[in-house]
């Protein structure tokens, strides 16, 4: 790529990288009581999206391999993406998975595409004794997100973005109202769907609506051959 910037593409995974909701795919199948229960309080503003997360997937009594298995075999990813890859690669970028979700069924849906060395940021939850027993959860960050998102999005997108480092140009993809839509204006370029890019189309924040990657994949290889247009003040 020519130039000194480099670029730094960051996307969210349930129903972004994927077609659909894996964590909700999940939770139908293995704790569907739990998920509507937990939903109607996260809706309500009862607990925060960390809470509902963790209460949901405590709530699965069924094997993490059980788990891992439906979702390997089930989940399919956005058309375009080997071809978003490759233009990343290309141009000397970096490609980052930044979810709010859980490593327990974000990985095997990466293993079974052949794209588990992809950079993933996301939370762990790890079972230490029987089945029936709760997950233990890590976040990336700690307490050391940025507000708003601090403690209540279990993932802060936000802070995920300054892994780019100084000079990169930013490039966010994404679909949520949470977490998405807090890291969103904080892109240099932002590609949004359904309820992201209502907010940011309410919000005044620039947003390139998709539905697959090959609009994100133009703008890659725009960005890698016309590095003089790819400042914060060009979105």
């Amino acid at each position: 790529m020519s130039g000194e910037s480099r670029i730094a593409v960051f996307a969210d995974f349930d129903d972004t990288l994927t077609t659909r909701n894996v964590a909700h795919f999940l939770l139908r199948r293995f704790a569907p009581e739990a998920l509507e229960r937990f939903s109607k309080q996260y809706r309500a503003g009862e607990i925060t999206f960390r809470e509902y997360q963790e209460r949901c997937f405590d709530a699965v009594t069924a094997p993490v391999e059980e788990l891992q298995e439906a979702a390997a075999e089930n989940i399919e990813l956005r058309p375009g993406l080997s071809e978003l890859l490759e233009a990343v690669d290309s141009a000397g970028g970096t490609f980052t998975v930044a979810s709010a979700g859980l490593d327990i069924y974000i990985e095997p849906v990466l293993r079974r595409h052949g794209l588990q060395h992809l950079g993933v940021v996301c939370g762990t939850a790890t079972r230490h004794d029987s089945e029936r027993a709760n997950f233990g959860y890590d976040y990336p960050f700690g307490d050391a997100g940025e507000e708003p998102c601090r403690g209540d999005w279990a993932t802060c997108k936000c802070k995920a973005l300054t892994l780019a480092g100084d000079g990169a140009t930013t490039v966010f993809v994404g679909d949520g109202s949470t977490s998405d839509a807090c890291a969103a204006p904080k892109a240099d370029h932002v590609f949004a769907r359904d309820r992201l890019l209502r907010i940011c189309n309410e919000n005044g924040v620039t947003a390139t609506p998709f539905e697959d990657f090959s609009p994100v994949t133009e703008l890659v290889k725009q960005l890698s051959t016309e590095p003089q247009a790819i400042g914060p003040e060009q979105r």
